[in-house]
């Protein structure tokens, strides 16, 4: 069988399969067939103090090609009392419940969750049966002899009984045959695809459903180039792991409540490793994935689900207009699987199937957009549904009381206000600039980050302001990338030439149609056309839909804030929205002769008032139609401005296009240099290209690659990518402090900090830290000293000096000052922090009594000469000191290994920042807290006494 080289789940399986040969458990034996490595066959034994004790269970693992993405399914074949035979059976380690699944859990995992279920009732689960305790007792006995057709060995062989000899039942010597893994090779003739590269483990009567594909991506994956791998690699996998050459032990066998123990210490220990060692951002676009429409991205962060915007697509009216749902949950439970959703601004193809999600498919979770994209969503929405439902005869689509009750469950959000959605995850919305009330969302969980831009605008337009974040340094920054290969001209030059083509147009009598959506370019344009009239005194009429004006004036003076400074500082005594030269449109209009100016909506020429007039206006030349903005592929918009001259817009209507086409771009999204601009501000880890064309992705991101050194992916819609991310950052670390870490006088600390100066990458707690030192001036400085510092500790180490070299040298705090430029984060002294602060100084001591064994201390001092036997049995013992004699022992005990450090007066011994005095019967020892290490030793050698 050949296996792709680079597969995660073909490592890993190797990789447990080799763990489990090297470390052997005497509870159960599992590994996998020598012809599919994707199947693992496995005998538990019965769970003692239980009616299964003394059975033994023989079933098969089959893994998913998505492993360990993917939980696996689990079949018993040797007949038990408590699981069916031959079928899956649902547990919350089985792929009936793959939200429960964590990648860091394996075959050990499976194996005591299933011993941990033996004992447990069915409760009606799948695969499970409830037989009495005898009959299961009986199917316990029975099941020592029972052999698996396929293995071709009985159970008790694979796991005998314990003796006198081996208590625990080590399994026999077996001999079983090595094998051979041909890996394939990754070139086009062997198809990339997971499915092709690896053996269907469900090809059986119970075969999964198709599930989207997954791709993981490692943290420092190369992206650009992939390595030449020879086609046949001969690996020896492992033999089945049956015998055990481990030395027969005297421990007895442990009862049931130790094993559920163990079964909940492996359980949390395997989430620790899910959310710490194996932190893992997954990310699966449901639409805008290498496309633009039906925005709706699915994300996990921090073990947490949100869904990021649900938006339609305009181009479809079947199936493809809303993102398929069912990739998030099958059975519809989304409230059970996801956190919270987010929708990043107002337009249809963010928000257009929210309605749909809450109110038809039932989600009824956390909801949160800002104001200004609740506000406006209510007319876009309304809007839509009147065109689709009342025009076109849709009845397949959400009411006008569904639109308010979903609207009705949104949580509004501010600019820089941080909610919490729970305990673990939070979010924050920063200014998109796209359209009124675009954000762009922070979310954080469990020490894990991500930024989703939505759509938005790094420049300034006539009222919106340019978008701006914090420098955030996320995990993963989502992007969108619909100019991905644009970099536009000035505004000024597209504002001139879009004024001349009007100008031009009317010139010779004709009419002009602009498609723009209700709000957001129908206002800037707006603006644009009211300023150019009132300056050259123009009296040709320009219309805009019915009560366009009034809304845009209503919704901009409520949301005042959220415009460019130019139209605050000026809204009261001159309101830009109000449009004296705009006239409210009349479908009867549409056949007046002469020029006019008319602004129409959608944007996309798909319906509505936009596409009556095209149908009027398209066949004379003298009209002329400007598009401001892009249009989805399909759209009649998308047509026209492929140069189309003749458009069958349904099976009864063809025109005949003879007008001027021009396309300005006025729309409000980032280009080429303003999304690099963007990733250069917030410094993500990784960089995910969302809405836009794949050819535009696969332009822009080897560029992301290649000039920022940031790893970037454009993964398609419905394919999952898994970005492993760590606890890592860069800080720089004060000349000072770095100065007082090398002069503590401990080798291995020099050691690991001169290396530091040399640029390597050291361990400092959880954090790895790659030390810059300010002050390069003192450097060498620090080295001499330090040179000095080692040829004495060298010297005393001789003589067996005792040093703690795994404690504190010194204490240090991470700072990050916002007001500065890069806000880069700084290892500082606490005593430069208070200073920047201005906080009192402060430390932290540790105190202990230890009591004292009198008899004993008496029988010692009397033993090492400190005390005369006579002498001590002449004197009382409510007289005897045993303050003195105690602190003298520990004086001689100590006196070898700390000779320079100790410092004894006639009522204390000090050591360092560690102080012991007498009192009465026990001895008062006080610590500073960076000297801990050395203090537990002391704490031992008092307990000597």
């Amino acid at each position: 069988m050949e296996y792709r080289r680079k597969s995660p789940a073909v490592k890993r399986i190797m990789q447990e399969a080799s763990e489990l040969q090297k470390d052997p458990s005497n509870d159960y034996t599992a590994a996998p067939l020598e012809e599919n490595i994707f199947e693992w066959h496995f005998t538990l034994r019965g769970p003692v103090e239980t009616e299964f004790e003394g059975g033994r269970y023989h079933g098969r693992i089959l893994l998913p090609n998505e492993y360990p993405f993917k939980p696996p399914e689990v079949i018993l074949l040797t007949p038990n009392g408590r699981f069916e035979l031959n079928t899956k059976i649902c547990l919350s380690i089985t792929g009936y419940h793959p939200e429960f699944w964590q990648p860091a859990w394996g075959v050990r995992t499976v194996m005591l969750g299933l011993l941990g279920f033996f004992p447990t009732k069915s409760n009606g689960a799948i695969g499970g049966i409830d037989f009495t305790v005898k009959e299961r007792k009986k199917l316990a006995t029975l099941s020592r002899q029972w052999k698996c057709p396929t293995c071709n060995v009985d159970n008790l062989t694979l796991l005998p009984d314990a003796t006198d000899e081996d208590p625990h039942g080590t399994p026999a010597e077996i001999d079983m045959p090595q094998f051979t893994l041909n890996y394939r090779k990754d070139t086009p003739e062997s198809s990339p695809n997971a499915s092709n590269a690896t053996p269907d483990p469900s090809s059986d009567d119970t075969k999964q459903s198709q599930v989207p594909t997954t791709t993981t991506v490692a943290q420092n994956t190369e992206i650009l180039s992939n390595p030449t791998v020879p086609s046949q690699i001969p690996v020896s996998l492992p033999p089945q792991p049956l015998p055990s050459s481990s030395p027969p032990s005297s421990t007895p066998p442990r009862g049931h409540s130790t094993r559920i123990l163990d079964l909940m210490i492996v359980a949390v220990a395997a989430l620790l490793m899910a959310f710490i060692e194996n932190m893992t951002i997954k990310i699966v676009p449901l639409g805008a994935g290498q496309d633009v429409g039906r925005s709706c991205i699915l994300v996990t962060v921090g073990g947490k689900n949100v869904m990021l915007d649900c938006g339609m697509h305009m181009s479809y009216n079947d199936e493809r207009r809303f993102p398929d749902f069912t990739y998030i949950s099958r059975t519809g439970q989304f409230n059970d699987v996801l956190d919270c959703v987010i929708i990043s601004h107002f337009h249809l193809d963010h928000c257009g199937a929210l309605p749909f999600f809450t109110e038809m498919c039932g989600y009824d979770g956390p909801l949160y957009m800002t104001a200004p994209t609740k506000t406006v969503a209510a007319y876009n929405l309304e809007d839509y549904r009147k065109i689709q439902v009342e025009r076109k005869g849709d009845t397949n689509f959400f009411t006008s009381s569904m639109i308010k009750a979903c609207l009705r469950k949104v949580t509004s959000v501010n600019l820089h206000e941080t909610i919490h959605v729970d305990d673990e995850l939070t979010i924050c919305a920063y200014y998109a600039g796209h359209v009124l009330g675009a954000a762009m969302f922070y979310i954080s969980a469990n020490g894990e980050s991500l930024v989703y831009t939505g759509d938005y605008n790094m420049t300034p337009d006539r009222h919106l302001g340019a978008a701006w974040i914090d420098k955030l340094r996320p995990d993963v920054l989502i992007t969108e990338s619909t100019y991905a290969t644009t970099i536009r001209e000035s505004k000024r030059a597209r504002e001139r030439d879009f004024l001349k083509k009007v100008q031009s147009c009317i010139d010779r009598g004709g009419k002009v149609l602009i498609p723009v959506f209700a709000l957001g370019r129908a206002q800037e344009l707006c603006i644009l056309i009211e300023s150019y009239w009132e300056r050259h005194h123009l009296t040709v009429p320009v219309y805009s839909p019915v009560g366009m004006a009034a809304t845009a004036t209503q919704i901009y003076k409520q949301y005042i804030s959220w415009t460019n400074e130019k139209i605050k500082d000026t809204f009261v005594d001159h309101n830009m929205f109000e449009f004296k030269h705009l006239k409210a449109w009349d479908r009867n209009l549409v056949d007046n002769p002469g020029p006019m100016v008319v602004f129409a909506s959608p944007g996309m020429l798909n319906a509505g008032t936009a596409l009556e007039i095209f149908k009027k206006w398209a066949p004379d030349p003298k009209n002329m139609i400007i598009m401001p903005g892009w249009c989805s592929p399909g759209t009649v918009g998308a047509r026209v401005l492929k140069g189309e001259k003749q458009i069958n817009v349904d099976a009864f209507t063809r025109i005949d296009v003879n007008l001027t086409v021009a396309n300005l771009s006025f729309s409000a999204h980032a280009d080429a240099k303003g999304i690099v601009n963007l990733i250069q501000q917030l410094e993500p880890k990784h960089v995910v290209l969302v809405h836009g064309e794949q050819h535009q992705m696969d332009y822009l991101k080897p560029k992301i690659y290649s000039e920022l050194g940031i790893p970037c992916y454009n993964p398609p819609n419905g394919t999952t990518i898994s970005i492993e991310t760590s606890l890592d950052m860069d800080v720089d670390v004060e000349g000072a402090l770095m100065k007082q870490w090398l002069l503590q006088g401990q080798e291995q600390h020099a050691h690991a900090h001169l290396s530091a100066l040399r640029g390597e990458k050291r361990s400092c707690n959880e954090l790895d830290l790659k030390v810059k030192v300010e002050d390069k001036q003192a450097v060498q400085g620090i080295l001499d000293d330090t040179e000095r510092s080692l040829a004495y500790l060298n010297k005393k180490q001789a003589i067996g000096t005792m040093y703690p070299l795994d404690g504190i040298p010194v204490q240090g705090i991470i700072m990050m000052d916002k007001d500065s430029r890069d806000q880069k984060p700084k290892i500082v002294s606490p005593e430069h922090l208070s200073e920047v602060l201005s906080l009192p100084q402060h430390d932290l001591i540790f105190s202990v009594d230890k009591p004292l064994d009198t008899q004993r201390l008496v029988q010692r001092a009397i033993a090492s000469g400190i005390l005369a036997e006579k002498e001590a049995s002449l004197i009382q013992p409510d007289h005897i000191n045993f303050g003195r004699y105690a602190l003298d022992l520990l004086y001689l005990d100590l006196v070898h290994t700390l000779p320079h450090l100790l410092n004894q007066s006639k009522t204390s011994l000090s050591i360092k920042s560690i102080t012991i005095t007498p009192r009465n019967s026990t001895l008062l020892m006080t610590w500073h807290y960076r000297d801990e290490t050395l203090a537990l030793r002391i704490l031992a050698a008092i307990a000597r006494l």
